[in-house]
């Protein structure tokens, strides 16, 4: 199962969902609305994004690691069905986890939306590398 990971094409990818994550959270992108939607200031998502640096790249890791298997253990290997796959993952996993709790927590559904934007590019960006490099 974890003898057909290609190293490189991991870190390529864990790479690229952490450079995704960077600019989808960042005050050029929608970093701005969500922190505001969340009733933070500029001096807490700076704060936060200082932190939480080196635990993103070991969450973008874990989770190019955990596709790149799926794909491998499916045996997807065309450009549609490596794509399908992910997005259904999408559709069955994350969307219901990240619904799920924003409707006991009265979330604002903006909050919800862009985190559900990040979800659904990281595992498209996932599925894109894995396709280029494999």
């Amino acid at each position: 199962m974890f003898e057909s990971l290609s190293i490189a094409s991991v870190l390529i990818s864990t790479v690229v969902v952490f450079g995704f994550g960077m600019l989808w959270y960042s005050k050029f992108a929608l970093g701005t609305i969500w922190f505001k939607h969340l009733g933070l200031s500029q001096e807490t998502m700076d704060a936060a994004q200082k932190k939480g640096m080196v635990k993103a790249m070991i969450l973008g890791l874990l989770s190019t690691i955990v596709m790149i298997v799926v794909f491998n253990v499916l045996a997807v290997t065309t450009f549609f069905g490596i794509f399908s796959l992910a997005f259904l993952l999408f559709v069955g996993f994350i969307i219901p986890t990240i619904i799920g709790p924003s409707l006991w927590q009265q979330q604002s559904w903006v909050v919800t939306l862009i985190n559900l934007g990040y979800q659904l590019g990281t595992l498209l960006l996932i599925a894109l590398t894995f396709n280029l490099l494999n």
